[in-house]
Protein backbone atom coordinates (compact mmCIF):
# COMPACT_ATOMS: atom_id res chain seq x y z
CA UNK A 1 0.00 0.00 0.00
CA UNK A 2 1.22 3.59 -0.68
CA UNK A 3 1.87 5.61 1.93
CA UNK A 4 0.52 9.31 1.71
CA UNK A 5 2.59 12.13 2.33
CA UNK A 6 1.12 12.23 6.23
CA UNK A 7 1.74 8.92 7.20
CA UNK A 8 5.55 9.44 5.72
CA UNK A 9 5.74 12.12 8.24
CA UNK A 10 4.13 10.27 11.27
CA UNK A 11 6.41 7.47 10.43
CA UNK A 12 9.56 9.44 10.19
CA UNK A 13 8.30 11.03 13.65
CA UNK A 14 7.90 7.40 15.19
CA UNK A 15 11.42 6.85 14.14
CA UNK A 16 13.29 9.70 15.58
CA UNK A 17 11.41 8.87 18.87
CA UNK A 18 12.50 5.25 18.49
CA UNK A 19 16.44 6.28 17.70
CA UNK A 20 16.16 9.47 20.63
CA UNK A 21 14.99 6.33 23.40
CA UNK A 22 17.39 4.07 21.96
CA UNK A 23 19.89 6.61 22.27
CA UNK A 24 19.34 7.11 26.09
CA UNK A 25 19.26 3.32 26.30
CA UNK A 26 22.40 2.86 25.13
CA UNK A 27 24.19 5.56 27.57
CA UNK A 28 22.12 4.31 30.84
CA UNK A 29 23.68 0.70 29.82
CA UNK A 30 26.91 1.69 29.66
CA UNK A 31 26.88 3.36 33.11
CA UNK A 32 26.58 6.91 32.14
CA UNK A 33 24.91 9.19 35.27
CA UNK A 34 21.83 11.24 34.59
CA UNK A 35 22.97 14.13 36.65
CA UNK A 36 22.25 17.88 36.51
CA UNK A 37 24.60 20.60 35.86
CA UNK A 38 24.10 21.59 39.68
CA UNK A 39 25.14 17.81 40.40
CA UNK A 40 28.32 17.33 37.94
CA UNK A 41 29.40 20.69 39.70
CA UNK A 42 29.15 20.04 43.86
CA UNK A 43 32.97 19.81 43.87
CA UNK A 44 34.10 22.20 41.78
CA UNK A 45 34.75 24.90 44.38
CA UNK A 46 37.60 21.99 46.13
CA UNK A 47 41.05 23.10 45.50
CA UNK A 48 44.73 21.30 45.12
CA UNK A 49 47.33 22.83 46.53
CA UNK A 50 50.54 22.69 44.01
CA UNK A 51 54.07 23.10 45.64
CA UNK A 52 57.45 23.49 43.86
CA UNK A 53 56.27 24.86 40.99
CA UNK A 54 56.40 28.56 41.48
CA UNK A 55 58.16 30.79 44.81
CA UNK A 56 54.52 30.94 46.00
CA UNK A 57 52.47 27.87 46.75
CA UNK A 58 49.27 27.30 43.67
CA UNK A 59 46.39 26.65 44.16
CA UNK A 60 44.33 24.92 41.64
CA UNK A 61 40.35 24.39 41.79
CA UNK A 62 38.33 21.08 40.32
CA UNK A 63 36.73 24.02 38.38
CA UNK A 64 39.74 25.12 37.00
CA UNK A 65 40.87 21.36 36.38
CA UNK A 66 38.15 20.94 34.42
CA UNK A 67 39.18 23.65 31.41
CA UNK A 68 42.04 21.20 30.78
CA UNK A 69 42.44 18.82 28.48
CA UNK A 70 41.24 15.75 30.04
CA UNK A 71 41.32 11.52 29.56
CA UNK A 72 38.75 9.12 30.22
CA UNK A 73 40.23 6.09 31.34
CA UNK A 74 39.42 2.50 33.00
CA UNK A 75 41.94 0.97 35.51
CA UNK A 76 42.47 -0.71 38.64
CA UNK A 77 44.58 -1.36 41.62
CA UNK A 78 45.14 -3.98 44.02
CA UNK A 79 45.42 -3.27 48.28
CA UNK A 80 47.66 -4.82 50.72
CA UNK A 81 45.05 -6.26 51.59
CA UNK A 82 44.13 -7.85 48.15
CA UNK A 83 41.17 -5.78 47.55
CA UNK A 84 40.55 -4.20 43.72
CA UNK A 85 40.01 -0.97 43.41
CA UNK A 86 38.61 -0.28 39.98
CA UNK A 87 37.65 3.35 38.73
CA UNK A 88 36.52 5.40 35.16
CA UNK A 89 38.03 8.21 35.44
CA UNK A 90 38.07 11.55 33.82
CA UNK A 91 40.66 14.19 34.48
CA UNK A 92 44.01 15.96 33.26
CA UNK A 93 47.33 14.30 33.29
CA UNK A 94 49.77 15.35 35.39
CA UNK A 95 51.69 16.06 32.66
CA UNK A 96 48.83 18.73 31.13
CA UNK A 97 48.85 20.43 34.95
CA UNK A 98 52.35 20.80 34.53
CA UNK A 99 52.38 22.09 31.10
CA UNK A 100 50.14 24.82 32.23
CA UNK A 101 52.43 26.14 33.95
CA UNK A 102 55.71 25.80 31.95
CA UNK A 103 56.77 22.52 34.07
CA UNK A 104 57.23 18.83 33.05
CA UNK A 105 57.52 15.46 34.82
CA UNK A 106 61.40 14.95 34.13
CA UNK A 107 62.21 18.64 35.94
CA UNK A 108 61.58 16.64 39.30
CA UNK A 109 63.16 13.67 41.02
CA UNK A 110 60.45 13.19 43.24
CA UNK A 111 56.48 14.00 43.32
CA UNK A 112 55.01 13.87 46.91
CA UNK A 113 50.96 13.53 46.77
CA UNK A 114 48.99 14.66 50.32
CA UNK A 115 45.89 12.97 51.61
CA UNK A 116 42.89 15.06 53.59
CA UNK A 117 43.69 12.12 56.22
CA UNK A 118 46.99 12.94 56.63
CA UNK A 119 48.28 9.67 54.12
CA UNK A 120 51.08 10.68 51.68
CA UNK A 121 53.19 9.39 49.72
CA UNK A 122 56.20 10.15 47.02
CA UNK A 123 56.29 8.83 43.70
CA UNK A 124 59.85 7.81 42.43
CA UNK A 125 61.06 9.44 39.26
CA UNK A 126 60.21 6.11 37.20
CA UNK A 127 57.08 5.75 37.90
CA UNK A 128 56.76 8.96 37.27
CA UNK A 129 58.63 9.08 34.17
CA UNK A 130 56.44 5.45 33.00
CA UNK A 131 53.18 6.20 34.02
CA UNK A 132 50.44 7.95 32.65
CA UNK A 133 49.15 10.10 36.30
CA UNK A 134 45.05 11.25 36.13
CA UNK A 135 44.19 13.76 38.39
CA UNK A 136 40.79 12.33 38.68
CA UNK A 137 37.58 14.29 39.79
CA UNK A 138 35.12 12.32 38.25
CA UNK A 139 34.61 8.28 38.22
CA UNK A 140 32.11 7.09 35.74
CA UNK A 141 31.22 10.06 34.65
CA UNK A 142 29.55 11.21 38.03
CA UNK A 143 31.45 13.30 40.83
CA UNK A 144 34.02 11.37 43.29
CA UNK A 145 32.26 10.67 46.74
CA UNK A 146 33.37 11.89 49.56
CA UNK A 147 35.24 9.25 50.72
CA UNK A 148 37.69 9.15 47.92
CA UNK A 149 37.31 12.74 46.53
CA UNK A 150 36.98 15.55 45.68
CA UNK A 151 39.38 14.32 43.64
CA UNK A 152 42.16 11.41 43.52
CA UNK A 153 45.15 10.36 41.44
CA UNK A 154 45.56 7.77 39.61
CA UNK A 155 48.45 5.57 38.14
CA UNK A 156 47.61 3.13 35.40
CA UNK A 157 49.65 0.12 36.14
CA UNK A 158 50.67 0.88 40.00
CA UNK A 159 50.22 -0.29 43.12
CA UNK A 160 47.33 1.02 44.81
CA UNK A 161 49.51 2.39 47.42
CA UNK A 162 50.14 5.76 44.57
CA UNK A 163 46.38 6.10 44.13
CA UNK A 164 46.02 8.63 47.05
CA UNK A 165 42.31 9.47 47.70
CA UNK A 166 41.15 12.91 49.10
CA UNK A 167 44.10 14.32 47.01
CA UNK A 168 44.40 18.24 49.05
CA UNK A 169 48.46 18.64 48.38
CA UNK A 170 50.77 17.84 45.38
CA UNK A 171 54.86 18.93 46.34
CA UNK A 172 57.52 18.72 43.03
CA UNK A 173 60.95 18.01 44.32
CA UNK A 174 63.87 18.90 43.32
CA UNK A 175 68.08 18.05 43.72
CA UNK A 176 69.83 15.18 43.75
CA UNK A 177 68.57 12.51 46.48
CA UNK A 178 71.43 11.46 49.05
CA UNK A 179 69.87 8.11 50.50
CA UNK A 180 71.16 5.85 48.50
CA UNK A 181 74.67 7.19 49.36
CA UNK A 182 75.40 6.03 53.00
CA UNK A 183 78.19 6.28 55.06
CA UNK A 184 77.50 3.77 57.43
CA UNK A 185 75.58 0.36 57.72
CA UNK A 186 73.84 -0.14 60.80
CA UNK A 187 72.15 -4.03 61.10
CA UNK A 188 68.62 -3.79 62.40
CA UNK A 189 69.13 -7.37 63.59
CA UNK A 190 71.64 -6.34 65.98
CA UNK A 191 70.84 -2.48 66.55
CA UNK A 192 67.08 -3.28 67.22
CA UNK A 193 67.29 -5.57 70.39
CA UNK A 194 69.59 -3.05 71.76
CA UNK A 195 66.84 -0.46 72.04
CA UNK A 196 63.97 -0.39 74.59
CA UNK A 197 60.76 -1.50 73.17
CA UNK A 198 57.50 -0.27 73.59
CA UNK A 199 53.73 -1.40 74.00
CA UNK A 200 52.09 -0.01 71.65
CA UNK A 201 48.28 -0.26 69.51
CA UNK A 202 48.05 -0.21 66.41
CA UNK A 203 44.36 -1.16 64.61
CA UNK A 204 43.20 -2.66 67.80
CA UNK A 205 46.29 -5.03 68.14
CA UNK A 206 48.80 -4.47 71.19
CA UNK A 207 52.48 -5.29 69.48
CA UNK A 208 55.87 -4.59 70.88
CA UNK A 209 57.97 -1.93 68.59
CA UNK A 210 60.97 0.51 69.42
CA UNK A 211 60.00 4.09 68.49
CA UNK A 212 61.85 5.34 64.82
CA UNK A 213 62.76 8.46 67.36
CA UNK A 214 64.92 6.29 69.45
CA UNK A 215 66.74 4.36 66.53
CA UNK A 216 68.17 7.50 64.70
CA UNK A 217 68.70 9.46 67.67
CA UNK A 218 71.03 6.50 68.90
CA UNK A 219 72.34 5.46 65.45
CA UNK A 220 71.45 8.47 63.06
CA UNK A 221 71.54 12.38 63.16
CA UNK A 222 68.17 13.07 64.18
CA UNK A 223 69.11 17.17 64.33
CA UNK A 224 70.08 17.19 60.93
CA UNK A 225 68.06 19.33 59.37
CA UNK A 226 68.93 18.90 55.65
CA UNK A 227 66.98 15.52 55.52
CA UNK A 228 63.65 15.76 54.31
CA UNK A 229 62.84 12.13 53.73
CA UNK A 230 63.32 8.20 54.57
CA UNK A 231 63.64 6.35 52.47
CA UNK A 232 62.31 2.06 52.99
CA UNK A 233 62.53 -1.12 50.97
CA UNK A 234 60.77 -4.21 51.60
CA UNK A 235 61.58 -7.84 51.15
CA UNK A 236 58.56 -7.99 47.91
CA UNK A 237 60.71 -5.07 46.13
CA UNK A 238 58.53 -2.25 47.86
CA UNK A 239 60.14 1.22 47.99
CA UNK A 240 58.75 3.94 49.76
CA UNK A 241 59.99 7.59 50.75
CA UNK A 242 58.60 8.78 53.99
CA UNK A 243 58.34 12.38 54.95
CA UNK A 244 61.07 13.16 58.13
CA UNK A 245 58.03 14.03 60.17
CA UNK A 246 56.11 11.04 59.52
CA UNK A 247 59.22 8.44 59.73
CA UNK A 248 60.45 9.77 63.32
CA UNK A 249 56.88 9.84 64.86
CA UNK A 250 56.24 6.38 63.88
CA UNK A 251 57.47 2.75 65.41
CA UNK A 252 59.23 -0.38 64.22
CA UNK A 253 57.35 -3.38 65.03
CA UNK A 254 60.11 -6.07 66.65
CA UNK A 255 58.02 -9.50 66.60
CA UNK A 256 55.15 -11.15 64.56
CA UNK A 257 54.36 -11.57 61.30
CA UNK A 258 55.45 -9.02 59.25
CA UNK A 259 58.52 -7.80 61.47
CA UNK A 260 60.37 -5.61 61.08
CA UNK A 261 57.70 -3.33 60.38
CA UNK A 262 56.96 0.12 59.81
CA UNK A 263 54.11 1.11 61.58
CA UNK A 264 52.48 3.14 64.39
CA UNK A 265 48.81 4.18 66.25
CA UNK A 266 48.32 7.09 64.16
CA UNK A 267 49.77 6.38 60.27
CA UNK A 268 47.14 6.42 58.31
CA UNK A 269 46.19 2.84 56.70
CA UNK A 270 48.53 2.15 53.72
CA UNK A 271 51.38 4.00 55.07
CA UNK A 272 53.07 0.99 56.40
CA UNK A 273 55.77 -1.37 55.16
CA UNK A 274 55.65 -4.92 56.31
CA UNK A 275 59.04 -6.77 56.34
CA UNK A 276 61.31 -4.36 56.06
CA UNK A 277 64.67 -4.94 54.16
CA UNK A 278 66.64 -1.37 54.42
CA UNK A 279 65.77 1.80 55.49
CA UNK A 280 67.90 4.96 54.74
CA UNK A 281 68.14 8.13 56.68
CA UNK A 282 70.46 10.77 55.96
CA UNK A 283 74.28 8.96 55.69
CA UNK A 284 72.98 5.91 57.59
CA UNK A 285 71.14 3.45 56.25
CA UNK A 286 69.85 0.49 58.27
CA UNK A 287 69.82 -3.50 56.42
CA UNK A 288 67.93 -6.27 57.88
CA UNK A 289 70.17 -9.05 57.17
CA UNK A 290 67.58 -11.66 58.03
CA UNK A 291 64.94 -9.76 55.67
CA UNK A 292 67.71 -9.63 52.92
CA UNK A 293 68.16 -13.53 53.06
CA UNK A 294 64.25 -13.59 51.69
CA UNK A 295 64.48 -11.50 48.96
CA UNK A 296 64.14 -12.47 45.43
CA UNK A 297 68.02 -13.00 44.09
CA UNK A 298 69.46 -13.70 47.66
CA UNK A 299 71.55 -15.87 48.28
CA UNK A 300 71.05 -19.23 49.50
CA UNK A 301 72.52 -20.72 53.17
CA UNK A 302 72.46 -17.43 54.76
CA UNK A 303 76.21 -15.95 53.57
CA UNK A 304 76.36 -13.11 51.68
CA UNK A 305 79.68 -11.73 50.02
CA UNK A 306 80.35 -8.54 51.30
CA UNK A 307 80.14 -6.93 48.20
CA UNK A 308 76.57 -7.97 48.02
CA UNK A 309 75.78 -6.50 51.23
CA UNK A 310 77.39 -2.87 49.39
CA UNK A 311 75.46 -3.56 46.53
CA UNK A 312 71.90 -4.01 48.72
CA UNK A 313 72.48 -0.36 50.10
CA UNK A 314 73.38 1.42 47.31
CA UNK A 315 76.76 3.04 47.22
CA UNK A 316 79.12 2.79 50.39
CA UNK A 317 82.18 2.83 47.99
CA UNK A 318 85.36 3.31 50.19
CA UNK A 319 88.92 2.30 50.45
CA UNK A 320 89.06 1.11 53.79
CA UNK A 321 85.80 0.05 56.29
CA UNK A 322 85.82 -0.08 59.71
CA UNK A 323 83.68 -3.01 61.38
CA UNK A 324 81.84 -2.82 64.91
CA UNK A 325 80.65 -5.60 66.63
CA UNK A 326 77.69 -5.35 69.85
CA UNK A 327 80.70 -6.23 72.38
CA UNK A 328 82.71 -3.53 71.26
CA UNK A 329 84.90 -5.35 68.85
CA UNK A 330 86.76 -3.25 65.91
CA UNK A 331 88.46 -3.97 63.11
CA UNK A 332 89.81 -2.40 59.97
CA UNK A 333 90.49 -3.80 56.65
CA UNK A 334 91.34 -1.95 52.51
CA UNK A 335 88.63 -2.87 50.84
CA UNK A 336 91.21 -4.74 48.39
CA UNK A 337 92.20 -7.04 51.02
CA UNK A 338 88.89 -8.74 51.93
CA UNK A 339 87.85 -10.07 48.87
CA UNK A 340 86.13 -13.07 49.86
CA UNK A 341 84.70 -11.20 53.01
CA UNK A 342 81.20 -12.51 53.98
CA UNK A 343 78.49 -11.47 56.01
CA UNK A 344 75.99 -14.49 57.87
CA UNK A 345 73.88 -14.89 60.59
CA UNK A 346 73.56 -17.80 62.47
CA UNK A 347 71.07 -18.21 65.08
CA UNK A 348 69.98 -14.66 64.93
CA UNK A 349 73.31 -13.08 65.30
CA UNK A 350 74.89 -11.33 62.26
CA UNK A 351 78.51 -12.19 61.66
CA UNK A 352 81.31 -10.73 59.81
CA UNK A 353 83.74 -12.96 58.22
CA UNK A 354 86.99 -11.26 56.53
CA UNK A 355 87.92 -14.10 54.70
CA UNK A 356 91.34 -14.04 55.00
CA UNK A 357 92.01 -16.37 58.55
CA UNK A 358 91.50 -13.76 60.53
CA UNK A 359 88.61 -13.87 63.41
CA UNK A 360 85.57 -13.30 62.66
CA UNK A 361 83.14 -10.47 64.58
CA UNK A 362 80.38 -11.75 66.20
CA UNK A 363 77.30 -9.69 66.38
CA UNK A 364 78.21 -7.31 63.81
CA UNK A 365 76.32 -4.23 64.47
CA UNK A 366 77.97 -1.45 62.38
CA UNK A 367 79.78 -0.75 58.98
CA UNK A 368 81.76 2.58 58.41
CA UNK A 369 82.88 3.87 55.41
CA UNK A 370 86.57 5.13 57.08
CA UNK A 371 87.85 6.57 53.45
CA UNK A 372 85.85 7.60 50.70
CA UNK A 373 87.09 5.58 46.76
CA UNK A 374 88.17 8.30 44.53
Amino acid sequence: MKKTGKGKRILAAVLAVMLLSAAAVSFTACGGPDLSAEELAVNDDAVITLHGLEEEDIEISVAELKELDSVTEKAEATRSNGEVVSVDATGPLLDTILEKYGAEKSDFNTIRFYAEDGYSIAMPSDIIEDSDIIIAYYDGGAPITDENGPVRVVVTGQRAMYWVRMLTRIDFETGTSSAMTPSELVMLDSALPQLTEQSITVKGEQIYAVSTYDLISAYGDINDNTIWNAYLKATDGLSKNETKQNFIKSYIRTSGEGSPEFTGPDLPEGMTVRDLVTIHYGDTAFLSLDRYLQTDGAPEGGTVPFSGILKEIGSMTSDTYLFTGTDGTEVQYAYDDIPDATVSLSSGTVVFDPGNGDAAVQGLFSIEAVSQAS
